[in-house]
């Protein structure tokens, strides 16, 4: 129903601006359903600030100006549950859905997730999981382990393939609507890099049952967290033979010049510490005429902190200096303090407003074809008050109101 709406209006609007051209028809619709489909992807802000609840208040934390950022018990887990990050605890969660623990472990389990950050420390944490593990050893890989190095949980075939599947059916999807849309044209067959796979390798998976030589290469995070081997035991599942190599992307990557006609990436250029050498470095890896297809959450979004590092506040993260903030997450979160704070000065890139990735990726030999900026959702940017925008402008002069209401950039860009 609402697809058949947009398309009455975008006909409308068509007749009124007088006949088009069969191609520019084509183009106009295939852009016009793009933005359909990801529920239109335009940044925008209107002043609407409320006083509603974000959660239990729970005192402040006080900066070195003598500013007073509010704690909400409840605000960072109903953005993001920050203890899924811990693989013992997702073990754990694993196993209680599975039946497997008992009633103490289940209670530990329930008690470990806290309020607002963890209520045990990662090495109870650990113990716990690993006698877990012990008892139940034919759930998970005997040889295989996880970026925190964890035994691999043993996936069902069935869900592995219907993963992939899906990330199948997403990439041919896009391809399809770039070309309609006259952005890019895929090459048959082609080599695509795509950049990250530490969560599985399922989408490169699906880049090469969609007949593409696929490839993908990871530095887990700049070392922040080690290497896993889910996507091994996928392939052992799928029966692929994509290729995947441990390297920086920011510099002398493990492929050679002009070899890659597509590098894609999601969710993981927030994590490229030196971005704009990282692009010089996907213009050398690319063919002439190769495209680079991205998709990003910027730091300065409601939820730019990711589970480690979103505030118990709105947009607190962006409200404070790195000074501020390093201490915020060892007064608050005592007990993930050695790896938030890791992951707060090595996992994320606070330095990319929007406009310098423009200029990064164009100064690097790019021709931008598609930007696209979706905003967070109007339940969050209801928070996004004139202080905290005034804050955020002293803590991070180079960024707009545009960094601060995006929740997420696609962009496609050619190499010239």
């Amino acid at each position: 129903m609402l697809i058949k709406q947009r398309t009455r209006t975008w006909l409308k609007r068509q007749k009124k601006n007088g006949l088009l051209s069969v191609r520019r028809m084509v183009v106009e619709w295939a852009l016009f359903l793009i933005g359909f489909k990801t529920r239109g992807f335009f940044s925008f802000y209107a002043n609407r600030s409320s006083a509603h609840v974000k959660g239990d208040y729970d005192g402040s934390f006080t900066t070195l100006d003598g500013r007073s950022i509010p704690v909400y018990k409840n605000y960072r887990y109903s953005v993001k549950l920050g203890w899924q990050w811990f693989s013992a605890m997702n073990i754990l969660n694993f196993l209680d859905h599975t039946g497997c623990l008992n009633d103490s472990e289940r209670a530990f389990f329930q008690s470990a997730k806290g309020v607002r950050t963890i209520a045990v420390s990662p090495t109870e944490m650990r113990d716990v999981a690993k006698q877990a593990i012990e008892k139940n050893k034919h759930l998970f890989s005997d040889s295989i382990k996880d970026s925190q190095g964890f035994p691999v949980i043993l996936p069902r075939h069935e869900e592995s393939r219907a993963i992939v599947q899906h990330y199948k059916k997403q990439h041919a999807s896009m391809f399809r609507q770039l070309r309609n849309a006259g952005i890019y044209h895929a090459p048959s067959g082609g080599n695509i890099l795509e950049i990250g796979f530490i969560s599985g390798g399922h989408s490169i998976f699906g880049f090469e049952q969609l007949g593409f030589r696929a490839h993908g290469v990871d530095n887990h995070y700049g070392g922040v967290v080690g290497a896993g081997g889910l996507h091994v035991v996928n392939a052992g599942i799928l029966g692929r033979a994509a290729d995947f190599r441990f390297g920086d992307i920011t510099g002398n990557a493990p492929f050679d010049q002009e070899e890659m006609d597509i590098i894609f990436s999601a969710s993981v250029l927030e994590h490229i510490q030196n971005l704009k050498v990282a692009f010089v470095e996907m213009h050398r890896i690319l063919k002439p005429g190769g495209a680079m297809i991205h998709n990003f959450a910027p730091y300065f979004s409601h939820d730019g902190g990711h589970a480690l590092g979103i505030p118990d506040s709105p947009w607190a993260h962006t409200r404070m200096d790195e000074d501020n903030y390093t201490r915020y997450l060892k007064e608050l979160r005592p007990l993930e303090e050695d790896i938030s704070v890791a992951w707060y000065l090595k996992g994320l890139n606070r330095g990319m407003p929007l406009t310098e990735v423009q200029k990064w990726v164009v100064h690097a030999g790019f021709e931008i074809r598609l930007w696209m900026a979706k905003p967070s959702p109007q339940s969050h940017l209801r928070d996004l008050t004139p202080e905290i925008i005034r804050e955020s402008f002293i803590a991070f002069p180079h960024i707009s109101l545009n960094d601060l209401a995006t929740r997420s950039v696609s962009f496609v860009a050619i190499k010239r």
